[in-house]
């Protein structure tokens, strides 16, 4: 007892901010414009996380809402970008050292600021009143900067020209070539159109340059047909970083490429990197039903490897369904190992159902 009031009475800042923090919602939340039924908050908060293909049906729900509440969301948004208080942030850092209510606190507040800058870049043109809080969270050069270069570019449906010139003949080690990077990598799907400027840099001489562009592919996507080629030429780089990159990115982002190219994806089951060989088998549950049975003999064997090798492995049989009986023993054995982790237990079990209970 005596540990908890040393506590409370040495954060008393940190408490009463928290508590302030939610008053202000919950007085806000009712004073905000609606859509559906749901305070613009609600939707804002659907913004994050983002872009993935496992998130869009939520995202794209929100940004509906956001463009049927229109310019009535901007001066609400630009308020929740504009509170900057560096004070209590910095104070955040320093508690949260040792109190992890600190941290979360901390972490709600960025979120909070990163979702409203993300909300006014969906709303485009409707946002302009936004521009000069933009320009200046830009010119803070902080976890936001990105984003709101990002917001700012949709807004003024500026050209991606200057930013593909700097990534094509910037230095990778520069601030300029990175900031432009960030920058697409923030703008998501909407940085579509550069992506014949960034495909070129998949045969960078630099390691970290290729790795870095096969990361942002998975934000922007943009068309397949394009972007396949390449990838798939990554997945016989010599370095294995960049193949279970590559291999991730055609699973998570282009799953037609698999879809239509089994041998190329096939051919990691061979390889000598283990996280490459169960990215393989979890990306092949993309081609169609007649030819998974080929690899059903590499999906058991990799049951009995490492439990990331187990999972994807087991996502691999699910998508089977009954062809993947074979699998049932070992399947049983880690569901009843008091040894595995809880998790992959759960998972095996899933995996048994979804096996046996398909029509």
């Amino acid at each position: 007892m005596k540990r908890f009031i040393h506590i409370l009475r040495s954060n008393r800042l940190v408490i009463t901010a928290t508590a302030l923090l939610i008053t202000l919602f919950f007085v806000f939340a009712f004073r905000q414009p609606r859509h559906d039924g749901q305070p613009l908050s609600h939707w804002v908060n659907q913004l994050y996380p983002y872009y993935f293909p496992q998130n869009q049906t939520n995202y794209d729900r929100a940004v509906d809402a956001l463009r049927a509440i229109g310019p009535q969301a901007v001066p609400h948004l630009i308020a929740q970008v504009e509170t900057d208080q560096r004070w209590l942030d910095q104070t955040l850092v320093g508690v949260g050292s040792h109190w992890s209510p600190a941290r979360t606190t901390l972490s709600v507040r960025r979120q909070s600021r990163l979702r409203a800058v993300r909300a006014l870049a969906e709303l485009g043109p409707l946002a302009t009143n936004a521009v000069p809080t933009l320009q200046h969270v830009s010119r803070q050069k902080n976890y936001l900067s990105h984003e709101a270069d990002a917001a700012l570019l949709r807004i003024n449906a500026a050209s991606l020209q200057p930013l593909c010139d700097t990534i094509a003949t910037a230095n990778p080690a520069s601030g300029d070539w990175n900031q432009a990077l960030n920058t697409l990598r923030a703008l998501g799907p909407s940085a579509a159109p550069a992506l014949p400027d960034l495909l070129p840099l998949l045969q960078h001489t630099n390691q970290s340059v290729r790795l870095r562009t096969l990361d942002l592919l998975r934000y922007i996507r943009g068309d397949a047909q394009l972007a396949a080629p390449p990838l798939l030429r990554c997945l016989t780089d010599t370095n294995s970083s960049i193949r279970t990159s590559a291999l991730y990115t055609l699973d998570s982002t282009y799953p037609d490429a698999v879809r239509f190219h089994p041998d190329l994806i096939a051919a990691g089951l061979r390889d000598t990197n283990e996280v490459m060989r169960a990215n393989a088998i979890r990306a092949l549950r993309h081609v169609s039903q007649p030819q998974k049975p080929d690899y059903l003999a590499d999906a058991i064997q990799m049951l009995n490897s490492n439990p990331s090798a187990q999972s994807s492995a087991m996502l691999f049989l699910k998508s089977m369904g009954p062809a993947a009986r074979p699998a049932l023993p070992d399947l049983q054995k880690i569901a009843t190992n008091t040894l595995a982790r809880t998790g992959i237990r759960r998972a095996a079990l899933d995996t048994i159902t979804a096996i046996t209970n398909a029509p």
